[in-house]
């Protein structure tokens, strides 16, 4: 693991990699799993609208980014 192989994530590499983006959409869907878990069994469903705002938002970003993978990957093969 001293080879770095465990931050490939965050690694930029020949300006940016489909790896990079996989790992965002994947801590997008976790991040509104936490919320609705958190909304479920800590405040009994009594912020549901906060909890729908904040999975808004974070799909929203992820579906910029997914946008900008398929922008990046089709100049990529021209």
């Amino acid at each position: 693991m001293r080879d770095g192989s465990c931050f490939r994530f965050w690694i930029l590499e020949n300006g940016g990699s489909r790896l990079n983006y996989t790992f965002m959409l994947y801590i997008a869907v976790c991040i509104m799993q936490i919320a609705l878990l958190a909304n479920i069994t800590i405040a009994k469903g009594a912020w549901n609208g906060v909890t729908m705002w904040l999975c808004t938002v974070v799909f929203v970003f992820a579906t910029a980014i997914f946008g900008l993978s398929r922008a990046r990957q089709k100049d990529t093969q021209k």
